[in-house]
């Protein structure tokens, strides 16, 4: 349990200073699922069948 809790803080952490998130906070949503594709250069923010076909 407590694996799971410190890998939902570091999660937390990523996404505060990613404007992407900004929609999600904004409803008070997490952001999960999210895919970080090369170190940020991309990410997909919950279930989005169109950007996942295009990586």
């Amino acid at each position: 349990m407590s694996e799971n809790l410190l890998a939902l803080k570091n999660f937390v952490n990523f996404r505060e200073g990613r404007s992407e998130f900004d929609p999600s906070r904004e409803k008070g949503a997490i952001g999960i699922p999210c895919i970080v594709v090369n170190d940020g250069e991309k990410v997909i923010i919950g279930f989005n069948e169109e950007a996942l076909s295009e990586l």
